[in-house]
Order: structure tokens, then C-alpha cells, then sequence
């Protein structure tokens, strides 16, 4: 470091960083050498590879197409994935996974994009490829990341002394502070939604906001960007995730609907939704010669990359803080002088290479920077009915998270007809909001056609009876059962083909962030030994908290009788974590399949 950190403890904060960044990297490339070794059906099996795709040409927009009969894998837009024949140590090109979904005819399609004209000349139609995940090497990002935090007085003197155990209070504006608090008030935002807006927008260094499932954390986010806007700053709202940003810049959107200053930089992600324009680089959008406030959605590595080059920011403003390591955060940090950081420690933690799951939380930025400053925490949840609050407030807020009295009582609407089955009445009661159903197949690991049966039944017993499809969400560990779900409900016996259409299916991971009226979590494992190899995974207490909250009136989880092991002195059954899982059971109605 040209100009070297003067205090001892920041030096020795600035290396813990660095060699934990380091080993991290290493970690992750050996990880990827590994996988690439096993077997394909292995890296099928974990979501890592998409086999027997055949290439059917390229589309009108330049990206490249294969069809094929299953995609089990866990890539999503952005990633990055290699092409070949068999030979993932021989890889024909690194492309961009840019969407995927299924055809007319219920196959898998997947469209790609190519990083340049020759990788379309090597692909030929009607041949079969295989796609494995590629390594992104993220050296450089972190090499300057952590060259910018030595050498810069804002590294220096604003975001390594704001991590460490030294770190003054941060003085707020206290004129600014009450004016927040009367807008806010009057917009109608609830007490400590005024408080954490209020908090956010006065602050001159830093802001640490909790919002718990359904508190309005990004409404409040939205409403600290826009009364920040309005006296002239420049915003730089990033997240781990795209669809965390684009979720950000449409709340952002909304509330100032008249504000154009709005863009996201970055390689263009499909996202119909999104009422933001999309530019490769900050050079291309219409802000390059904007004097005054705007708003700039972005990844952190965006933000140190050469599309963001130079430009510089009043504040960053970070959702889902919970989910982004800290050196990752450093990355947007680096870039203003205040940051906002919004989050839920009790919601999905980093993925690390370098430390269990069950610990990977203490990684966040989140809880990095909750060592040494207060937060501020969202109490009042309008999601989740007083039913589904009260188990989450009990086993993850300490009972601080309360139903806003509009939707305390609210339970799930259904038709006076009569159930096909009392078991199934028993299951859709609405006036119990939490349901266990004890499944009974032996043995089962990656899916269950027991449970994807049971959660037909009950979708069209759902839909019978009045609720729509796209108020239903069902929520598995697994791919495989994603896709043996939906295959049933693809054709339901008596109901239109495309009626399930807006029925989400899928993983934790792409649910945190929504909601339903109706959640069904189908665990799919039974195998004992399968789910003593994935604990780690299956029974991390905030992936259960995110698939229970994203339901507003009522929970079904279905689970094999071997799922929960039973207390027999095994280090295994005395986990910790199983009893978050034992709670909710003993919340729960008990149904017999």
C-alpha cells in the first residue's frame, strides 16, 4: 500500500479481510476442479450440470437455444456455464445463462448467450451438449477492491474504522432526522418504519435497517432513496442478486413515478417487468451528463468494474444485506461515503466455500457491521397472518415481530363446497394457518412422487375451492421435485393445461422475496443417511424461516415421518437446529397422508 494504515488494529482488520478473501477464492476454484471430476450424474444431482441438450440454432435477438427433457439444475440468469460434448475438461465455449423455461410441448428450453460470433460457428443444430457450471474468476474485482481500500482515505479513514470495534457513533442530523419522521408519518408509514426512514435518510455514515418477512423493508428502502433524491444526492442501490436490485428500483419506481433519473448498469438481464431501462456502461445511459440527483442500480462487481469507472456516489444504499459477505460489500462501499445497509440475519446467509452453512451468517456485512452499531428493526409485519407471525417472532425476532392489526386475522378464503375428503378439509381449514402433513415414503432423496402427488391433490382442491393459482407457492429443496411437481400439474385431469401456469415451484433460494397466499413445502428426502449428509443444507434454520414467511394466510409442509430424527442421543438428532423445525411441527395441525 502506497500510503500504509497508520492504527494497528485497522492493519490488522485490513489482512483478516484480505486472507479471508484469498482463502475464499481458493476455496472456490478447487471446489470447481472438483466438480467438474465427479461423475455427470453426480453434478446432475447437484444441480451443477444440464446434459443431452440439443442445440436448435440461434434466435432473432443473437441468443443461442437448446431444447431438451430435463433441466435440473440451479443456474439462473447471469451465470456463467460452459458447452461441450461429454468432456467438461474440453469446453467449446463460456457462455451466459440468460433465461430458461419450458416449450409448448413440456420440454426444457434454455437460451444462452455468447460472449462472441465465433462460439455460434462451433455449435452445430440437432447436436447434443452438456452445460457445467464455469468458474467466473473474481481475482481482479478483489485485487483492486482491497488495493482501493489501503490507498484511499475512504478506505482508510471511512469503511475500515466503521468495522472495527473503535468505530465512533454516527452523529446524525437531528433538524433532518425530525423532518424524515414527519414524512414519513405522513405517508402513512407505521412507527418504526418512520424511525428506520428517519434513520436513513439523516444519517452521514451509516444506517443498519432489520426488516423481518413482510415489514416493508423495501418500501422503506424506496422511501430513504427518494427524500435523499430530493435534496440532490446520487444513489447507488445495489444487491447480491439482480432480482433484488430490480425489486429495489421498482419500489424506487413507484415511489417517485415522476423521477426519470433511474437506470440499472450492467450487462442486460432479461426482465420484462423491470420499468427501468437497462445500459451496458454508465457512458451509454443519459446520466453521463446529468448534473444532478439519480438513482444507478448496479452489482458490486459492476461498481468496480469498468462500466461504473470513475464515477462516484453521495450514498449506497445495499439490499439483502444479510446474503453479501463483507469484502463483496467493500466492493459498492467504495464507491460513497454513506452507506444504507438493509438486510435480515434471520433470512438466507452467505454461500461460503470457507465455512459451514450454519455459520456463514456471521460473514454478512450485515452482522459485520451489527458488532459495532445499533440498528434499527422493522416490527410490524403486513404479510403474515397473527398465526404464522407469532411462530416466526417466537424462533427468530425474540418475539418482537407482531400481524399488523389489518392483517392479523386474516385467514384463507375458500368456497363453501364440500371437500373431496376429510383429510383434505383438515389440511385446508382456514382457520389453521399451520399444517404438518406426515408423509410415508421409505428411502426417497432428491424427490418424492408421494408428496409431488399430495401437492396436486391439494393445488386442485385449492383451486376448486376458489383460490387462484397465482396465490398458490410451492417451495422444495430440490430441483428434481420442482420439476416432478410441475409435470403433474401441467395437465390436471378436468382443469384447462395452462391454468398452473403462474403457480410458483421452486427452491428456497429464487422464493425469498415473495409471496403467497398459500405456501406448500414439500421436503421430498426421507433417506436417512442422504439427509445426514445434507443437514447442513436441509435443516439451516433460516432457509425453514424463509420458505414459512412467504405465506400470508396459511402453511402446508409435508415431510416424511424420518425427516425429523427421532431424540435418540445422536449428535445428529440433538442438533440445534432441528428445533426450529420441532417447533413448528408442535405449532402445527397434525395430518396422516
Amino acid at each position: 500500500m502506497d500510503k500504509p494504515l497508520a492504527r494497528p488494529k485497522l492493519v490488522e482488520l485490513y489482512h483478516e479481510l484480505k486472507n479471508f478473501t484469498e482463502k475464499e477464492l481458493r476455496l472456490q476454484r478447487e471446489a470447481h476442479q472438483t466438480l467438474l471430476a465427479l461423475p455427470e450424474s453426480e453434478r446432475v444431482a447437484r444441480g451443477k450440470c444440464v446434459p443431452k441438450m440439443t442445440f436448435v440454432g440461434v434466435q432473432q435477438d443473437g441468443l443461442l437455444r437448446l431444447e431438451g427433457r430435463e433441466n435440473l439444475s440451479e443456474f439462473r440468469e447471469m451465470d456463467r456455464v460452459i458447452i461441450h460434448q461429454g468432456n467438461p475438461l474440453s469446453e467449446i465455449a463460456e457462455l451466459e445463462w440468460y433465461r430458461d423455461g419450458q416449450t409448448a410441448k413440456g420440454e426444457e428450453f434454455i437460451e444462452l448467450r455468447p460472449s462472441s460470433p465465433k462460439v455460434t460457428a462451433d455449435l452445430r443444430e440437432g447436436i447434443t451438449y452438456t452445460l457445467d457450471a464455469a468458474f467466473f474468476d473474481l481475482a481482479w474485482f478483489y485485487k483492486q477492491t482491497f488495493k482501493e481500500l489501503g490507498e484511499t482515505e475512504r478506505g482508510r479513514e471511512r469503511i475500515l474504522p466503521l468495522l472495527s470495534e473503535e468505530a465512533p457513533r454516527d452523529e446524525i442530523d437531528l433538524e433532518r432526522y425530525d423532518q424524515s419522521m414527519e414524512n414519513a408519518e405522513a405517508e402513512g408509514y407505521d412507527n418504526s418504519q418512520q424511525e428506520a426512514i428517519a434513520e436513513g435518510v439523516s444519517a452521514e455514515w451509516c444506517c443498519l435497517i432489520q426488516g423481518p418477512p413482510g415489514t416493508g423493508k423495501t418500501r422503506v428502502l424506496a422511501n430513504i432513496v427518494k427524500q435523499r433524491v430530493q435534496r440532490g444526492e446520487r444513489i447507488l442501490v445495489t444487491a447480491l442478486t439482480h432480482r433484488a436490485i430490480h425489486e429495489a428500483l421498482r419500489k424506487i419506481r413507484e415511489a417517485m413515478p415522476g423521477f426519470e433519473n433511474i437506470v440499472k448498469i450492467g450487462r442486460p438481464v432479461h426482465a420484462p417487468d423491470l420499468p427501468i431501462p437497462q445500459y451496458e456502461s454508465f457512458a451509454e445511459s443519459p446520466l453521463k451528463d446529468e448534473a444532478g440527483a439519480y438513482v444507478i442500480g448496479a452489482t458490486p462487481f459492476v461498481a468496480r468494474g469498468q462500466r461504473l469507472a470513475g464515477v462516484d456516489f453521495d450514498c449506497v444504499v445495499m439490499d439483502e444485506a444479510s446474503q453479501m459477505t463483507l469484502p463483496l460489500a467493500i466492493m459498492a462501499m467504495l464507491s460513497a461515503e454513506v452507506y444504507i445497509i438493509v438486510g435480515d440475519p434471520k433470512q438466507l446467509p452467505p454461500v461460503l466455500q470457507s465455512v459451514p452453512a450454519s455459520e456463514a451468517e456471521n460473514f454478512s456485512v450485515f452482522r459485520a457491521l451489527e458488532k459495532n452499531r445499533e440498528r434499527v428493526m422493522l416490527t410490524y409485519t403486513y404479510r403474515l397472518n397473527a398465526q404464522i407471525a407469532a411462530w416466526s417472532g417466537d424462533r427468530f425476532y425474540c418475539s418482537a415481530l407482531q400481524a399488523a392489526p389489518a392483517v392479523a386475522e386474516r385467514r384463507l378464503s375458500l368456497s363453501r363446497k364440500a371437500f373431496a375428503s376429510p383429510r383434505i378439509g383438515r389440511v385446508l381449514d382456514p382457520q389453521q394457518s399451520l399444517v404438518w402433513i406426515n408423509t410415508n415414503a421409505p428411502r426417497t432423496r432428491h424427490y418424492s412422487m408421494e408428496e409431488a402427488t399430495a401437492v396436486r391433490d391439494l393445488v386442485q382442491a385449492l383451486w376448486q375451492h376458489g383460490v387462484e393459482p397465482a396465490k398458490i407457492g410451492v417451495v422444495t429443496p430440490f430441483r428434481r421435485q420442482a420439476r416432478v411437481i410441475r409435470s403433474l400439474l401441467r395437465k390436471p385431469e378436468g382443469v384447462e393445461s395452462d391454468l398452473f401456469t403462474k403457480l410458483v415451484v421452486d427452491t428456497v433460494e429464487r422464493m425469498q422475496g415473495q409471496e403467497r397466499d398459500v405456501i406448500l413445502v414439500s421436503t421430498a428426502a426421507s433417506d436417512p443417511g442422504f439427509l445426514r449428509h445434507l443437514r447442513d443444507f436441509l435443516y439451516l434454520p433460516a432457509r425453514l424461516n424463509v420458505a414459512v414467511t412467504r405465506a400470508r394466510t396459511k402453511v402446508i409442509l409435508l415431510a416424511s415421518k424420518d425427516f425429523l430424527p427421532r431424540l435418540d442421543g445422536e449428535d445428529f438428532a440433538e442438533n440445534e437446529d432441528f428445533s426450529h423445525w420441532r417447533s413448528l411441527r408442535e405449532a402445527s395441525r397434525i395430518v396422516e397422508l
